[in-house]
């Protein structure tokens, strides 16, 4: 998707893909890699409980005048995409860098998105920057599995 401008349901379909392609990713990695295995399930579960969250949220909230009237400018989802894939080889650096890059991206793109959701009601930009914190404290974890690595 490009930056124009999107609509809250559009950004929402994103985060809800987004969301459920981190999960998956961090099962891949449970399943790859014993050493992390407790956490990246953990990260997994969090990742359908954040899209539970802010789905809900953005149903409870959102309004047929809202969703006619917000939109999102200049936020280009194509720079928070990701590929859940694992390469065949891979190795644990690797894949926790590749983690550090999806949390880092996952937590900009919330960030940006309660910012821009500040004229809704408080409960949208709210539950987005709670994700976007869990999303940076996530990165927190897997650095530290990075430089233990």
């Amino acid at each position: 998707m490009d930056n124009s401008t999107l609509t809250a349901s559009a950004v929402m379909s994103f985060v809800e893909r987004l969301e459920e392609d981190s999960a998956r990713f961090y099962e891949r990695l449970a399943e790859k890699f014993a050493e992390g295995r407790e956490t990246f399930l953990a990260f997994a579960q969090a990742s359908r409980k954040n899209k539970t969250h802010l789905v809900r949220t953005y149903q409870e909230t959102i309004t047929d005048a809202l969703e006619a009237t917000f939109s999102f400018e200049g936020l280009a989802l194509s720079d928070y995409g990701f590929e859940a894939a694992l390469a065949e080889g891979l190795s644990l650096k690797a894949a926790l860098e590749k983690a550090l890059e999806i949390e880092g991206k996952a937590s900009s793109l919330y960030t940006q998105i309660a910012e821009q959701a500040q004229s809704l009601l408080a409960t949208i930009p709210r539950a987005f920057s709670r994700v976007a914190k869990d999303r940076a404290a996530r990165k927190e974890t897997l650095q530290t599995m990075l430089d233990k690595a």
